[in-house]
């Protein structure tokens, strides 16, 4: 950066002292910046130097001419608000500028870190180099070095140390540094902060020694004491020593003990820390030789660590050896047990509550003596620790079909009494419902609270494992997250009679939908297609369980409204199809609906005037969900059928179908598909009577019979298993008594109006669902150009309390 300071002068051309003009021209700058004075003069042959004003300082005289300039360069923040003029002379005469003042301002610091070096390990020495760049004046004061928010060593800049400073180190834990350096700044210096740096220290390796030379031979009884370090970066510590053939020879406190004869194998280990490798360093083997055979004594659990323990807890932890004669007697060999805690005689159980001053590290061995003398050892180590909170895992096994116990989740916790329990999570969530519940019992004063209890209930239709997290709070704080995990074998004979509940009650309800919706038309309906202006109907209609909306046309419907007029010749030969779709609901599915679809098609065939035969055959699709499953199948019917007529105005319908079915299964756990064969008879009697010349009265007596079989079939869940189930046949016999009246009125333009009321009444047995009726209210309008609106509205109720409502509507016409 530059500052430039600009003074115009004038010299006249008579001897006079040069008039000297000048801009404004002060500077402020940091320091360490260049500055330059610039002059103009528009005279020739003046001379002129730059001058200091103040303090005595001042530079060279610098000659110069018109647009000439002086550079140079302050350092030091000491020398701001000094005053520089020019000075002008001409023919021994002098003049000055107006003084220009310098105002100087700290240089701004930049630390930098430089890159450290790779692949160190703990106790290797690094060397951290920090620099400060500013102004060329030296820095002074100190630089920090930072390992994250941690000082790690302080640097101070003496006279002439130059603009760096270093730190050597051998104390960096292994693991990953961010290093960064601190400038404190001085008079000419900003404080700044250094870009971070990162280093990652290798844990270090350390050699394992033995202090002792094991003898090469040693006999039963005899003792040996041994012990190691381990050689560090620059120390050595001192590390357990163990027994690697146990039974042969046993370790307590340092000193061996040779119990039989055989090999004697010690080793001297450390497991590591944060900053050195676990090390692992056997030494000779030791022959120990023995006159008299001694029993192989076989501990469990084996020399080594024990569980750890806690200040002020209950410990409890057996100890027992197989071999020798019993009985068998348990002693402390050596070493020494925390305070608390006792060694029983007979079973070599320790336990015991532990004092509250028995924090630390025991090593012990307990010996076993049998009813010959002969005896047997093992060493063990025990770590006492602070109190704190914690629970075990427990596991529960589920016999089929019974529910789990209450879990108390206190049983070997630590940390008591306890204010809380939570559950944490259940996995898988669908397998049942957890909660907490508090267990009560009766003591010698008033009834309290012992423990905190979970409670599962498993869904019936799970099998398999369940684990409930846990979690017990008590005033030491929140424990480790406990778990519970419930074995459950799955109940066959429940999940056999629930599935099969579910298929039976889908079948059923199949059935019954496809009674109230399957039709093939009559010789009534036949002659009500030839007078018909309408070659496609549409109904929407309730059943007693849901709502239905269908169609239906056929080849002599199509021909009379093709033909355009009120009475066509009735074709022998007619080809129609069908369709219905509804919606349904049952107490069982809840507030779910379910939907269910059929496709008609057939061909009949006008012997006479009174005979008709036919064949149809019948598509089906019904879904039926539930709250926790859902099933689905498709379906086919196939026969013929024949509509007679009786008498005047009395028809005989019937048919006789078979088919099947194929369908799904589809619950939270369990999945499979069955199979089905059905076969269907329907006949109904119908009249057609005239009460007047414009009232028809439309009465039908009708019974049907439908009989489905499931075959053998089976279902899976998740992991595997399998249930059989076995077929059954469902059926049902549905009687039903009802009538039509409709009203025919003329109206003036020739426009027709027809209401009518119909009202149907029935009983389905055998696997039914009992009473049902049915209301009809509709109207038919009928212009004399050749369109027509059929509306209807039906109201459908059963036995079982199942309603549904609905409409009708079609519209025809002629163009």
């Amino acid at each position: 950066m530059l500052a430039a300071l600009t003074v115009l002068l004038s010299a006249p051309v008579q001897a006079a002292p040069p008039t000297i003009m000048q801009q404004p021209a002060d500077v402020t700058t940091a320091a360490g910046q260049f500055v330059t004075f610039s002059v103009v003069v528009a005279e020739d042959d003046v001379s002129y130097q730059w001058q200091v004003s103040t303090d005595g300082l001042s530079f060279a005289t610098v000659p110069g001419a018109d647009g000439s300039s002086h550079t140079f360069k302050p350092v030091r923040v000491a020398d701001s608000g000094h005053r520089y003029r020019v000075v002008v002379s001409k023919d021994g005469e002098t003049a000055y500028s107006r003084p220009a003042t310098l105002t100087l301002t700290k240089a701004v610091s930049i630390v930098i870190v430089d890159d450290l070096p790779s692949g160190r390990v703990y106790g290797q020495t690094v060397v951290i180099k920090a620099l400060v760049i500013g102004t060329s004046a030296p820095p002074s004061g100190e630089i920090a070095f930072m390992d994250g928010n941690t000082r790690i060593g302080v640097a101070t800049f003496e006279t002439g140390s130059g603009a760096s400073l270093t730190l050597t180190t051998n104390q960096l834990a292994a693991g990953l540094h961010t290093i960064t350096a601190i400038y404190s700044g001085d008079a000419d210096h900003e404080p700044g902060v250094s870009n971070p740096v990162t280093i990652d220290i290798a844990k270090a390796e350390q050699s394992i020694y033995f202090d002792t030379i094991a003898p090469r031979e040693a006999v039963v009884g005899q003792t040996y004491a041994v012990s190691a370090h381990a050689i560090r970066v620059s120390a050595s510590v001192p590390v357990e020593v163990r027994v690697e053939s146990g039974g042969i020879c046993a370790i307590s406190n340092g000193v061996v003990t040779f119990l039989k004869g055989g090999d004697c194998m010690l080793s001297a280990q450390h497991p590591g820390d944060a900053n050195f490798n676990a090390s692992r360093q056997a030494i000779q083997t030791i022959a120990v030789i023995g006159d008299t055979p001694t029993p192989d004594f076989s501990f469990s659990p084996p020399s080594g660590p024990l569980p750890g323990a806690m200040v002020g807890e209950d410990y409890n932890q057996p100890i027992s050896a197989v071999g020798g004669t019993a009985p068998l007697l348990y002693s402390l060999l050596s070493g020494s047990l925390p305070t608390g805690m006792v060694l029983n005689v007979s079973t070599g159980t320790l336990s015991g509550p532990l004092d509250a001053n028995s924090q630390g590290d025991y090593a012990f061995t307990i010996q076993v003596r049998d009813n010959t003398g002969a005896t047997g050892a093992a060493s063990y180590t025990l770590k006492v620790g602070e109190r704190t909170v914690t629970v075990p895992d427990q596991q529960i096994e589920v016999p089929p079909g019974s529910t789990p116990v209450n879990v108390d989740l206190t049983r070997g916790a630590t940390g008591g009494p306890f204010s809380a329990a939570d559950i944490i999570s259940v996995a898988p969530y669908n397998a049942g419902t957890a909660s907490i519940v508090r267990g009560e019992f009766a003591q010698a004063g008033p009834v309290e609270p012992l423990g905190w209890y979970l409670k599962f209930v498993p869904d019936p239709a799970f099998s398999g494992r369940v684990q409930v997290g846990f979690r017990l709070t008590s005033a030491l704080g929140s424990s480790n997250t406990g778990t519970v995990t419930y074995v459950l074998a799955h109940d066959s004979a429940a999940i056999a009679a629930e599935i099969g509940g579910l298929v039976q009650d889908f079948v059923q309800a199949r059935q019954g939908l496809i009674s109230s919706t399957i039709k093939v038309p009559g010789l009534v309906d036949r002659r009500s297609m030839a007078l018909s202006a309408d070659p496609i109907t549409s109904r929407l209609q309730p059943t007693e369980q849901g709502m239905a909306l269908g169609f239906s046309t056929s080849l002599a419907r199509l021909e009379a409204a093709d033909a355009g007029i009120a009475v066509a010749a009735a074709a022998p030969f007619n080809i129609w199809v069908d369709g219905t779709f509804l919606v349904h609901q049952s107490d069982a599915s809840g507030s779910q609906w379910g939907s269910f679809g059929m496709i008609s098609a057939g061909a009949d065939y006008l012997v006479t005037d009174q005979a008709l035969i036919g064949l149809s055959v019948h598509f089906d699709r019904m879904t039926d969900p539930g709250e926790d499953a859902e099933l689905s199948g498709n379906g086919w019917l196939a026969g013929p059928y024949a509509s007679l007529e009786l008498g005047q105005g009395v028809f005989w319908d019937t048919s006789l179908r078979y088919g099947g079915s194929a369908n799904d299964i589809d619950t939270r756990a369990w999945d499979g598909t069955f199979d089905t064969r059905r076969w269907m008879a329907d006949t109904a009697i119908t009249g057609q009577w005239l009460l007047d010349e414009v009232t028809t009265l439309t009465p039908k007596l009708r019974a049907v019979y439908l009989s489905e079989t499931a075959a053998d079939y089976t279902v899976t869940n998740g992991i595997g298993n399998v249930i059989d189930l076995s077929g059954v046949t469902h059926e049902q016999f549905r009687v039903s008594l009802g009538g039509e009246i409709a009203r025919l009125y003329v109206l003036e333009d020739g426009m027709t109006f027809l209401p009518k009321l119909g009202l149907t009444g029935g009983f389905a047995g055998l696997d039914g669902s009992g009473a049902f009726g049915q209301l009809l209210l509709g109207v038919s309008v009928a212009a004399r150009q050749g369109w027509s609106v059929d509306t209807n509205l039906l109201l459908d109720i059963d036995g079982n309390g199942q309603r549904s409502i609905g409409a009708r509507l079609g519209l025809s016409g002629q163009f």
